[in-house]
């Protein structure tokens, strides 16, 4: 069954049953770059709907917010207990993220009885859920084509009820927080040695007493770290409702890029402190060797002293500005990764909150 009442141009009024009320939508999703569903539930024991939002590219971006019928704040006796803890099992197992190859970011709402399905073409408002089910019973919704109405519904419905939302990564979190805590260990021996009190790897190249082996920031840790943010934002998919965490990140790839530039192959800072003034004298002195006539010998030897001192003070003020550089951006870097670390901290307790069911 279908009925349909046109009441403008851009809006359809439908009623069915035995088939979906938003099926235009369902066909959209194709020619889809974003899709925004909001539903109460989804289907328990078919995936019709879900293996459809599985074969869409991976350039799709895809936001789902769902209830879960049967979990509720407070149980009162094992049988709801028990019946509510299979439920969300189900839930869990079928919308992990990492099942879906589009950029696909799941959203649980407990308060939610809303159902709403949007591309950037076609919306829908109405009683049906996003449920395979849900064709069997009677629905009766609104069919929108106007795109400046859609993009409202996006902006402000979604963006409205993510806030209100719980994120759900499948423990992807608790994995990223084990490796950033290791490099946070990292990071702060390297504060601790480089840049912390007097008898540090700064100040030994300030007052020229220091050891090669005492710059202790290494450049391919930098990297390797700024790679790891990098997957970390893409596997968080920050979004609006966790600017805080976007605005993290930003600082993170500023500094960064300024550390791996002060401290990268052949940069002042390197060429400084891998300097050895020794080995520079004796390659200025196989320079002139075709001026050693055998009588000026010492001469020669002099002036490759000479200028191999030259060479380590026009070296020296060139690390001024690099130093200063460092010794400003890595205490942002480090606290900003301090930050990083604290949000997704709450990002994990939240999504373990999920499934309250356990004692």
């Amino acid at each position: 069954m279908e009925q349909k009442i046109n009441f403008d141009n851009d809006n359809l009024l439908v009623l069915t049953q035995l088939q979906n009320s938003y099926q235009s939508v369902l066909d959209d999703f194709k020619n889809a770059k974003n899709i925004r569903i909001c539903t109460y539930n989804i289907s328990s024991n078919k995936d019709v709907l879900l293996d459809l939002l599985k074969s869409l590219s991976d350039e799709v971006n895809i936001k789902i917010i769902t209830n879960i019928p049967g979990r509720f704040e407070n149980y009162f006796g094992d049988t709801y207990r028990v019946k509510a803890s299979k439920i969300i099992k189900i839930y869990l197992e079928k919308l992990s993220p990492k099942k879906f190859k589009s950029s696909f970011e799941i959203y649980f709402n407990f308060t939610n009885h809303a159902k709403i399905i949007t591309t950037d073409n076609y919306g829908y408002i109405g009683s049906g859920n996003f449920s395979d089910e849900s064709q069997n019973n009677i629905e009766c919704g609104v069919l929108i084509s106007n795109k400046k109405l859609i993009g409202q519904i996006d902006e402000q419905f979604f963006d409205t009820l993510i806030p209100q939302s719980y994120r759900y990564l499948d423990g992807k979190t608790s994995e990223l927080l084990i490796e950033l805590k290791y490099y946070l260990a990292s990071l702060s021996e390297i504060k601790r040695a480089v840049f912390d009190g007097n008898n540090t790897a700064i100040n030994d190249i300030l007052s020229d007493r220091f050891s090669k082996a005492k710059i202790s920031i290494d450049n391919r840790f930098i990297i390797e770290l700024m790679i790891l943010m990098i997957d970390i934002q893409d596997t968080l998919q920050t979004s609006k409702f966790n600017s805080e965490l976007v605005e993290v990140f930003e600082i993170l790839k500023s500094q960064g890029e300024i550390i791996n530039n002060c401290c990268t192959y052949n940069s002042e800072l390197y060429n400084y402190t891998s300097f050895n003034i020794d080995h520079e004298t004796q390659a200025k002195f196989e320079e002139m060797g075709h001026l050693d006539d055998g009588e000026n010998t010492d001469k020669i030897l002099l002036d490759a002293q000479e200028m191999a001192m030259d060479n380590y003070t026009e070296l020296r003020e060139s690390i001024i500005d690099p130093i200063s550089e460092l010794s400003y951006s890595f205490p942002l870097y480090l606290a900003a990764f301090e930050k990083a670390i604290k949000i997704i901290e709450k990002l994990d307790e939240a999504e373990k909150t999920i499934d309250n069911t356990y004692d």
